[in-house]
């Protein structure tokens, strides 16, 4: 019995040991995700910010160009009208007269197109200020995060390596056995959560709802078997160090 207590608190401290584990590289390989998809927010929040900019810019241009026209347009109907006193007989009075009404429709046209076109460039304005600080806020965090993964990856990389120099004499002082099926519970249920134990609550799995028997439930408390939950194949193990470990009816093993 005493070298299966032993070898349950070498199983539970391995377990300990690579749960930290588990979460380091979580951390290591979700990151540097994070920051990639910062920086193609980042990206598309820019390539926003240029189409808005490159819009207002041609909006801008042909508001100018139609404010020209409209002013040209403006200019030969007053010079049509100052014609009208000048000419000499009723054909070229008429032909002129056709003219200021054309020049007014198209003025019309132009005012009407101008106001629209003002109306866009106020919008255009404020969606590119907007887009703008978007941007900068996008630059900032990602710069923010850049700088704090650029301190936290070697805290976590130290972590590992001395999580790794601890674990590799434990697993090595395993029997082969012992250490196959603890592997092989990693590998199965709970990908999300992995472990190499399982909790039960009365006589049932936590981690797959299976019934454990109640002869294994109790050759596991008295640490006089080593046995695993028939479902996610985890490791049944009371901690030797807990109080009245056997004792009580439906205590949950370390995991």
């Amino acid at each position: 019995m005493a070298e299966l207590i032993d070898t349950i608190r070498d199983l539970l401290r391995l377990n300990s040991i690579d749960l930290r584990r588990h979460a380091l590289q979580v951390e290591l390989e979700k990151t540097p995700s994070g920051l990639k998809a910062l920086d193609v927010e980042l990206c598309s929040r820019k390539a926003e910010r240029d189409r808005l900019r490159e819009e207002l810019k041609a909006t801008r241009t042909a508001l100018g160009a139609e404010e020209v026209e409209l002013s040209k347009s403006e200019k030969r109907r007053a010079r049509a009208q100052e014609r009208i006193p000048l000419l000499q007989n009723a054909e070229q009075v008429e032909a002129t007269q056709r003219e200021i009404v054309a020049l007014a429709e198209a003025i019309d046209v132009l005012e009407s197109e101008i106001l629209e076109r003002m109306d866009r460039v106020e919008g255009l304005d404020a969606a590119t200020a907007k887009s703008e600080e978007s941007a900068e806020a996008g630059g900032a965090e990602l710069t923010t995060a850049t700088e704090a993964w650029t301190e936290r990856r070697p805290v976590l990389e130290t972590e590992m390596a001395e999580l790794d120099g601890e674990r590799l004499p434990i697993a090595e002082s395993l029997r082969s056995d012992i250490r196959r099926r603890y592997q092989l519970a990693w590998r199965q249920r709970g990908k999300a959560h992995p472990s190499g134990v399982t909790e039960v609550l009365g006589r049932i799995c936590t981690t797959c709802h299976t019934e454990i028997s109640a002869r294994w439930l109790q050759e596991c408390k008295d640490h006089e078997a080593l046995h695993s939950c028939q479902g996610c194949k985890r490791l049944l193990l009371f901690d030797p160090a807990a109080p009245s470990a056997a004792a009580k009816e439906g205590e949950q093993p370390s995991a």
